[in-house]
């Protein structure tokens, strides 16, 4: 039975066999050959139309026609006859066509916390098709984006707004973005690099409308396969102002890759990451940092450093200022003497993951956005009402999130009140899991 999984499968078919060369006879033949056992079950009304007047006016061309034409092969039509079944079957299943396209695509959009796997592989088996119709979708994703007010007034618009409305998740935007970036380093479109950068330096909060914590995880590994003949883009990027911080400490994060690809010596990557260090700093009033670098950036630059083998008391001096310029959290300064020896720098760049994707859908399913697990109702039990009485004769820990700031208090086990540290999003999480704070308790 024929299901919208590979109906585009059978109108992609009959289309190319329209294509191939060989008289229009040829063509039709080839084409009603792979229209054997065509079902349509769960069409659109739109398509089952068309198809029952497809199907009405060719059993009306071929009753004017004996038997024994209609047998040979490929049949004996004449000239006009066959050009008009020829356009019919041409108009048919491009509408076909564009109609489980646009299913697809759809189901992109919105994937509603499910991983589409059924639509990318689909979308595998006709990537030429869907190549310019992913990079238009981030276009139009774009455009969308530029044509919405600055911050100022949207942050003036939700103080009319009810605080259950500001909770709702916004579903404006399409998801078909993060899902490209994916596709586009798995099937080395070097084309899109110009509109997935476009995408990138969007200012304020773009980036993340389109990409996700994508940008995060995938934007190093796709700069460094499409620009690692272009490294000076890499800089401005980091170096430019109106970018999103956090993606200048993604797009820092490229240059590990560069060098595990031997796309660039370490020693140029150190240097160049040293040099972006200095050319972002903003000495503001009272020699503190400025408006112009904040502590996100420098955490990407001293990661970055520190991977490929780099001195940050080479990088930083004794200058205080420069001290101050990147998140303690990350790296203490009395570690900057620690420098990674070369087994320990390899060890750590074998460690990445490819640059270029080999399988969108692997690094894909361990995201938890696409884990809706079943709650499973909770049974007392006589241990479980045992451990209850018990618990309540000793101090219990409160459980905070990670993410919350510097001013939240939480419970210790020792029943004093402690302070929880904010933890950056790339860096790894507090729990013990060994998953980096964004993909673990921060979506919690």
């Amino acid at each position: 039975m024929m299901t919208w999984n590979n109906r585009i499968d059978i109108a992609m078919a009959v289309l190319n066999a329209l294509r191939q060369p060989g008289t229009d006879l040829e063509r039709l033949f080839a084409a009603m050959e792979s229209l054997d056992g065509f079902l349509l079950t769960g069409a659109s009304a739109e398509v089952s139309r068309a198809i029952e007047k497809f199907g009405l006016r060719y059993n009306s061309i071929c009753a004017s026609y004996p038997p024994t034409a209609l047998e040979t092969e490929p049949p004996s039509l004449n000239e006009a006859d066959t050009a008009e079944l020829i356009a019919g079957v041409r108009d048919l299943f491009e509408l076909i066509r564009d109609a489980e396209t646009e299913r697809l695509i759809s189901r992109l959009r919105k994937h509603e916390g499910k991983l589409p796997e059924a639509e990318i592989i689909l979308a595998r088996r006709h990537r030429d098709w869907f190549v310019p119709l992913l990079m238009q979708e981030c276009r139009d994703e774009i455009d969308k984006l530029k044509q919405q007010p600055e911050n100022n007034d949207r942050l003036s618009a939700d103080e009319h707004s009810s605080d259950e409305a500001n909770d709702e998740p916004n579903d404006e935007h399409s998801s078909v973005p993060f899902f490209a970036l994916y596709l586009f380093s798995e099937w080395d479109i070097a084309e899109s690099l110009p509109v997935i950068l476009e995408g990138l330096s969007l200012p304020d909060e773009g980036p993340f409308e389109l990409f996700g914590d994508s940008i995060h995880e995938q934007v190093p590994r796709y700069l460094a396969q499409f620009l690692s003949r272009d490294v000076d883009r890499i800089d401005e990027m980091i170096c430019n102002p109106r970018v999103n911080m956090y993606v200048r400490w993604a797009v820092v994060n490229s240059f590990p890759y560069l060098v595990r690809d031997q796309n660039i010596t370490a020693d140029a990557a150190i240097a160049r990451i040293e040099s972006n260090f200095h050319k972002t700093k903003v000495i503001g009033n009272h020699g503190r940092p400025g408006y112009g670098q904040c502590y996100e950036l420098s955490a990407g630059i001293v990661e970055s450093h520190h991977t490929l083998g780099g001195s940050l008391k080479s990088m930083f001096g004794d200058d205080d200022r420069n001290w101050s310029f990147f998140d303690h959290s990350i790296f203490r300064r009395e570690y900057s003497d620690v420098q990674l020896s070369d087994s320990e720098r390899q060890n750590a760049l074998l460690k990445l993951p490819s640059t270029r994707i080999s399988d969108c859908l692997e690094c894909l399913r361990h995201w938890a956005t696409f884990d809706v697990p079943e709650p499973k109702p909770l049974q007392a039990t006589n241990s479980s009402i045992r451990d209850s009485v018990n618990s309540s004769k000793r101090p219990t820990p409160t459980i905070t999130s990670y993410a919350q700031s510097n001013s939240t208090q939480s419970l210790g086990t020792t029943g004093t009140i402690r302070v929880t540290k904010r933890v950056p999003r790339n860096a790894k999480c507090p729990c013990g899991s060994g998953k980096k704070f964004k993909q673990c308790c921060n979506r919690k």
